[in-house]
């Protein structure tokens, strides 16, 4: 009986070797996910609200800073110069299209 108890319970061994470390957590070292995730949020509630036009044009307009917030973190890793230039055509881009998805959205 005795050696039946120990077959099926085996003693523990203990493990000396550490776990791996866990992966860096992206979403919470990089502001890009988050500033797109916001942009795409706020726009898709301004595409919902078409009926308060007030409302929808206020949620396009607090997309944009979202927006251009993780264009700045996604040109990081551009040399300073070519940095600042880079983020203002990207800005400029996404102005623009802001603007157009606010037009359509609005004027069905």
């Amino acid at each position: 009986m005795l050696f039946l108890a120990q077959v099926s319970n085996p003693p523990i061994i203990r493990i000396t070797q550490t776990p791996p470390p866990d992966p860096p957590k992206w979403h919470e070292k990089s502001g890009f996910a988050n500033g797109i995730v916001f942009c795409i949020g706020l726009v898709g509630l301004g595409c919902a609200m078409t009926s308060k036009i007030v409302l929808a044009h206020i949620f396009f307009f607090l997309a944009w800073p979202c927006g251009s917030w993780s264009l700045w973190v996604m040109c990081d890793g551009i040399s300073q110069r070519r940095k600042k230039l880079a983020w203002v055509l990207t800005t400029i881009m996404l102005g623009v299209g802001i603007a157009g998805i606010d037009f359509y959205a609005t004027h069905k």
